[in-house]
C-alpha cells in the first residue's frame, strides 16, 4: 500500500493510471479535493457517488470524524473490492461501502467498460460515439430511495464523478431538491459524454438553478470536463 495526500493510505493497482498520478504527487483533482475538504465539517452527511478507490470517501471519513458518515458507491465489483479494502486499512469506521450505481430510479442496468481491464464502469453502451464492452448487470437505486431507507434528514455533500451518468444522478434527488435536504453537491460534468447523449452542461445547470443552487466552476475548463460545486442558497 502507499499513503497519499492527508495520510490516506490505498492498496497498489497498476492499472489505475489515476492512482499511479496520486503516487507520484500529479493528482489533477488535488485543489477540487481542497475545495471539497472545506466544504465538510465535524458531523457531516456526505454520499459518494462513484467512489472509485475512495480517495474523496477516505479524506472525508477523516474530516467527519466519529459523528460523520459517509455513504460511497462504487458499481464496478473490482474497484468496489478495492475501495472495501482501502476502508478496512485506513480503520475507517463512519463508512457504508455500497456495491450499486446511483441513477434516477431502483432497478437494474446493464454496466459498461471500455476495455476488459478498465477500472471504471460506465451505464451507457457507447461512450465520444464508441461501443463499450458489456460487463455484468447491477443494481441501481437513487439518492431520494437511499434518504427514504436511510431515514436521512440532511445531506451535506454529494460528490459526483459518473462519466457522464450525472444528469441520471440528479434526477433521482428531484424529491430530496423539493425539501431542501441536499445542501451542497460537488459534481464532475463530462461535457462530451452528456453530448454524445444529446444533453449538455446546460442541462445540468439548468436543472440545479431552478431547484436553488448556486454554481461556481472549481477546477480549469478543459474540452472534456469541469467540475462544479452548487450551494443551496
Amino acid at each position: 500500500w502507499y499513503e497519499l495526500d492527508y495520510g490516506i493510505k490505498v492498496y497498489f493497482d497498476p492499472t489505475d493510471p489515476h492512482l499511479i498520478d496520486m503516487i507520484n504527487d500529479r493528482d489533477p483533482e488535488k485543489n477540487v479535493k481542497e475545495i471539497f475538504l472545506a466544504n465538510i465539517n465535524s458531523g457531516s452527511i456526505i454520499i459518494d457517488v462513484g467512489a472509485n478507490i475512495g480517495d474523496y470517501t477516505l479524506i472525508a471519513s477523516k474530516k467527519v470524524g466519529d459523528s460523520g458518515k459517509i455513504y460511497s458507491f462504487e458499481p464496478l465489483e473490482e474497484t468496489f473490492s478495492l475501495l472495501q479494502r482501502n476502508i478496512v486499512l485506513n480503520q475507517t469506521k463512519n463508512c457504508i461501502a455500497i456495491n450499486k450505481a446511483i441513477g434516477e430510479k431502483n432497478g437494474i442496468s446493464t454496466l459498461y467498460k471500455t476495455n476488459a481491464s478498465g477500472t471504471m464502469g460506465h451505464l451507457d453502451s457507447k461512450l465520444n460515439e464508441k461501443d463499450l464492452l458489456k460487463h455484468k448487470e447491477i443494481q441501481v437505486t437513487s439518492i431520494d430511495d437511499i434518504v427514504k431507507s436511510e431515514q436521512i434528514s440532511q445531506i451535506d455533500m454529494i460528490k459526483i464523478d459518473v462519466e457522464g451518468f450525472e444528469y441520471e444522478v440528479l434526477l433521482g434527488c428531484q424529491d430530496s431538491f423539493k425539501k431542501n435536504i441536499i445542501k451542497k453537491i460537488l459534481c464532475e460534468v463530462h461535457f462530451k459524454y452528456l453530448e454524445s447523449k444529446g444533453k449538455d452542461e446546460n442541462t445540468i445547470f439548468d436543472m440545479l438553478q431552478r431547484n436553488g443552487f448556486i454554481i461556481q466552476e472549481i477546477s480549469k475548463r478543459t474540452p472534456n470536463r469541469v467540475h462544479i460545486l452548487a450551494k443551496l442558497r
